[in-house]
């Protein structure tokens, strides 16, 4: 073999071509590193913003059913001041008087009021 042939490649050759391998290995175990901890970081944030949805929901369920109790409550006592017991009672402290019959105003035909 010569060195004018066709696979003759000098020594010198050979020694940049290992070293761009071993270069570009460096490169892409770098990248894989780098791509591996973005992901680890975006996986750990996306678990704390749930955890953090979780409390905020448990808090509002929370608040629903007191507002529900809340609810029921005053509905029970819309109930209890409605009923006739506690009307009775009211009219008996506010010593008002049963009327028996009603008359009405009759205003057809007569002036009520005047325009000057």
């Amino acid at each position: 073999m010569t060195k004018y042939s066709q696979n003759y490649k000098p020594a010198s050759c050979l020694k940049n071509k290992k070293s761009f391998k071993l270069g570009s290995a460096k490169l892409i175990g770098i990248g894989v590193v780098i791509i591996f901890v973005s992901v680890v970081c975006t996986y750990l944030m996306q678990i704390n913003h749930i955890a953090a949805k979780g409390f905020e929901l448990q808090s509002l369920e929370k608040e629903i059913n007191l507002v529900k109790e809340e609810n029921e409550r005053l509905g029970i006592k819309v109930v209890e001041l409605k009923s006739s017991g506690a009307i009775q009672e009211k009219i008996d402290r506010l010593n008002m008087v049963r009327v028996d019959t009603v008359s009405y105003f009759n205003t057809a035909g007569s002036v009520v009021a005047i325009n000057k």
